[in-house]
């Protein structure tokens, strides 16, 4: 065995870290080939060329040691302290507001229970597996969750009209990451492919529940792949302009705007409930009753203590009361009472961020985008939701008042954020497999917009 390769396999096996191993064997490769290189320059025979390079190098077992501290899974506490927080928090809420009644189910505390049990014992459990498979086969797992995602639409019975599964968007949302990862370095055909697999995705999935709608924050989330495919191409992946990314960005936001005017144009219903929103004092006897009380009852709320208002009475005998805990918070406890729990959850989607910030693996980054749109974008509609000053849907609080297999999704999500985190240093980006080579005939066309983007 050549001393280079006896001191290389000397290192690695000081490493605990097995994914790491081969990245490590490359650079200490090419650092001794470097050194090599430059004996050989000077004049040196290559074996002793090479075992002077080795030399060099040092001790390999100080040095594969040091490697195994800098290479080793490491948790992050803070976040993962913070999420029991706010767990508990939400016990506590549901324990106080079943003893109250204030619940659209019998078993609604059990239920909220057995959902954070599971959800928290799949968390740890997906905290220690390997993320980065939704980048090794991010076709094949897009392909298996839009099938489960049909299937579930067509069992699921309606209620009220519609299909509550939209639970199931929040895992469907972070398995595109995998896609958007993929077809990176692609410039503008990477992006129509990326599109393409978006829409079919989802196109099957909305076809399957037979018309009917997700609620507000399901079709919330599912903005959530446009955002993580305009954030790949702003940061560069994809190879073009990032104005590209900038209107993928500002998509969303758009179809919003381009809905509303279409809801006043040609709707009734949706439309007065529209119009109610944005002036509730002039429907205040129908649609605008409840983002008036609201509004109401979130000025006439107190900094410490119970507010005494009677004109909140009638939160028990909303349709969903959980959908408006945070009020039901202020309400028995004070505005810095509700403040505290916003604040529990922003520095979880500050320590999200600075967690994203931090990731040189592009496909953890993604990842983290994806779950920290679906997590905090239920955040901010739900406490506009509760001042009045937000459209009334289906929009839980996440840890608070999520329930059933919603708050096992949310617990999910939370796994693969920690995942990521703790994998920052161990797993190296997933190499990209042999792809097959699919419409030549497009080839043409893509290169003409290429070169108008590029231009």
């Amino acid at each position: 065995m050549a001393a280079s390769e006896e001191f290389i396999k000397t290192c690695t096996e000081q490493m605990r870290c097995k994914a790491m191993r081969s990245v490590v064997e490359e650079e200490l490769i090419a650092h001794i080939e470097d050194q090599k290189e430059a004996y050989l320059q000077e004049g040196m025979e290559e074996e002793k060329a090479e075992l002077m390079a080795v030399k060099q190098m040092g001790d390999p077992i100080e040095i594969g040691t040091s490697l195994d501290r800098v290479h080793r899974p490491k948790m992050d506490w803070k976040t993962f302290g913070i999420i029991l927080a706010l767990a508990a928090a939400g016990l506590l809420v549901q324990a106080v507001m079943n003893r109250q009644g204030i619940a659209i189910e019998q078993n609604h505390l059990s239920t909220y229970i057995k959902s954070t049990a599971v959800g928290m014992a799949l968390m740890v459990l997906i905290c220690y597996l390997d993320y980065t498979i939704l980048g090794k086969y991010p076709r094949t797992i897009w392909c298996i969750m839009t099938l489960l995602g049909a299937v579930i639409g067509l069992v699921t019975p309606r209620i009220n009209g519609t299909k509550r599964y939209g639970w199931f968007i929040m895992l469907l949302v972070v398995s595109y990451g995998g896609i958007v990862y993929y077809y990176r370095n692609q410039k503008i055909r990477g992006i129509f492919k990326a599109l393409a697999w978006m829409a079919a995705g989802f196109g099957i999935v909305i076809l399957c529940s037979q018309g009917a709608p997700f609620g507000g924050a399901a079709k919330l989330w599912m903005f959530g792949s446009l955002v993580m495919l305009g954030f790949a191409v702003i940061k560069g992946w994809y190879g073009t302009k990032r104005w590209v990314g900038v209107l993928l960005l500002c998509a969303p936001f758009a179809v919003c705007i381009l809905m509303g005017i279409c809801i006043l144009s040609f709707g009734t219903y949706q439309a007065d409930r529209l119009r109610a929103m944005l002036n509730p004092e002039v429907y205040n006897m129908t649609f605008g009753f409840v983002p008036m009380a609201l509004r109401q009852a979130f000025h006439n709320l107190k900094l410490f203590g119970a507010s005494g208002n009677p004109e909140t009475d009638y939160l028990p005998y909303l349709a969903e009361p959980e959908n408006y805990v945070m009020l039901w918070i202020e309400q028995n406890y004070g505005f810095a009472a509700g403040l505290f729990v916003v604040i529990l959850l922003t520095l979880l989607a500050f320590l999200v961020v600075c967690g994203i910030r931090r990731q040189s693996n592009r496909l953890g980054m993604i990842v983290g985008v994806g779950s920290l749109f679906i997590f905090f974008v239920p955040v901010v509609v739900n406490v506009m939701m509760n001042t009045g000053y937000s459209w009334n849907t289906s929009c839980a609080l996440p840890f608070i008042s999520m329930n059933g297999k919603e708050n096992v999704c949310l617990y999910i999500l939370m796994g693969l954020l920690l995942s990521v985190f703790r994998s920052q240093t161990t797993l190296p980006e997933p190499k990209a497999k042999p792809r097959i080579r699919s419409g030549l005939l497009f080839s043409a066309a893509f290169d003409k917009i290429e070169k108008h983007v590029d231009s």
